[in-house]
């Protein structure tokens, strides 16, 4: 039933996900070096996974949702709050971003701000929660700081089918995509997780280009 509603305004973010997200660190971090340091980019996720990896030193990045809800402070008293690299000690991070916590208009300039503060970002693990509405991206960072620019994750929008929309079996899809610091190579469409299309990607859109 969450999983049906996962469009709905009442939709339960706060209560959904979490021990998926914790199996998912769990199996990442196992395949990561010995003293990989946990880095949550908000203090709900690094709470959450505090409670499922019965860990309470997991680090936190400045987020307007710490300051927003209050806790920034109490991460500060606490020797939480990450505010840059040097801290980590020079371990290797698995920084764990809750993509879905920011608006999506806002998500490039979030990004941004992780490169400026952690360097270019490696692709992703995905976890994605009834359907992507609770979506979560995990990054393996090396112990040292890359070099070069910044790379974030890509970025996409469907614009038709618009949501709710009934379609036959065959339909149409447009919408945009990008990739900061490599680009794409290419766009596929999937539907239920399952790869059904190669989208005609690269034509002219200098709208979403500014």
């Amino acid at each position: 039933m969450r999983a049906r509603f996962a469009a709905a305004k009442w939709y339960p973010a706060n209560f959904a996900g979490w021990d998926a997200l914790g199996d998912a660190v769990r199996s990442k971090r196992a395949g990561m070096p010995g003293g990989t340091r946990i880095l949550a980019d908000n203090f709900k996720i690094g709470a959450e996974l505090g409670f499922a990896l019965d860990d309470p030193r997991i680090a936190v990045l400045p987020h307007p949702l710490n300051t927003h809800h209050g806790r920034a402070p109490q991460l500060g008293v606490w020797d939480l709050l990450v505010e840059e690299r040097a801290q980590l000690d020079g371990r290797p991070v698995l920084l764990v971003v809750g993509a879905s916590e920011v608006r999506y208009r806002d998500l490039l300039a979030h990004y941004h701000a992780l490169c400026d503060r952690l360097g270019p970002l490696p692709p992703p693990t995905g976890v994605n929660i009834d359907h992507g509405r609770q979506r979560f991206l995990l990054f393996a960072l090396p112990a040292q700081r890359e070099q070069g620019p910044c790379t974030t994750p890509a970025m996409a929008y469907v614009d038709m089918p618009k949501p709710g929309a009934r379609v036959g079996r065959d339909f149409e899809v447009t919408g945009w995509a990008f990739k900061d610091g490599v680009g794409l190579a290419r766009v596929e469409i999937t539907l239920d997780d399952q790869v059904v299309g190669v989208a005609d990607y690269g034509q002219a859109d200098p709208g979403i280009a500014a």
